[in-house]
């Protein structure tokens, strides 16, 4: 018991001096304060963002449309206006003049004298009738009435520059318009224009048929 006490009081006075007890104070050493780490502040990299490239769209082209060729126009050559003719060409009247055309200078059936007229001039055509002048012979055809003439009319020739008249206009005259009839007289042997007896009709039709 005792032992035990003396060790207690002996532990105690251990640490009374340990504690700065006793007239010579010692500092107390004072425990080293560490200085805080330094943290570094790592900075944080920013994310490298890659740009995915946008994908190259490969423009499509157009097609090419090819403009179409405009038809060229065909000319349209405007039909000649009809001309009026005197009657027709009649083909079984070879040695015929001047029929079939349009202000004859001539006409002749081809027969005797009498159907002949030359040296015409018009002084209209186209019209319902057409009028001028040429030469013609007195009493063709006839035997002796040139010669009556002639004693009836001293000094004057039988071939005579005598009125013409085309008359009688048709429509349709081998397909284009005509006269159908013609007349001719001679005012030196009196007569005067009768166009109720031509001297040649039916001249759209072919000889005969009419």
């Amino acid at each position: 018991m005792n032992l035990r006490i003396a060790g207690v009081i002996a532990g105690a006075a251990l640490v009374v001096t340990a504690c700065g007890g006793g007239s010579s104070s010692k500092p107390v050493a004072q425990p080293a304060v560490s200085s805080p780490p330094v943290v570094s502040a790592t900075p944080t990299p920013s994310p490298v963002v890659s740009a995915t490239p946008s994908p190259v769209v490969s423009a499509t082209p157009s097609p090419v449309v090819t403009p179409k060729a405009t038809p060229k126009a065909t000319p349209v050559t405007p039909k000649p206006a009809a001309v009026t003719t005197l009657g027709i060409l009649d083909s079984t009247l070879p040695y015929q003049k001047g029929y079939g055309t349009a202000r004859p200078s001539e006409i002749s059936v081809g027969g005797d004298s009498s159907g002949n007229v030359t040296n015409i001039t018009w002084t209209s055509w186209g019209g319902a009738q057409a009028t001028g002048t040429g030469t013609a012979g007195y009493g063709g055809g006839r035997y002796g009435a040139c010669t009556a003439f002639k004693a009836a009319h001293p000094g004057v020739d039988c071939e005579q520059r005598v009125p013409i008249v085309a008359y009688n206009l048709k429509s349709n005259c081998g397909g284009h318009p005509g006269y159908n009839s013609v007349e001719w007289y001679f005012p030196l042997a009196g007569e005067t224009r009768d166009l109720n007896v031509p001297s040649y009709n039916s001249l759209c039709s072919p000889y005969g048929t009419n």
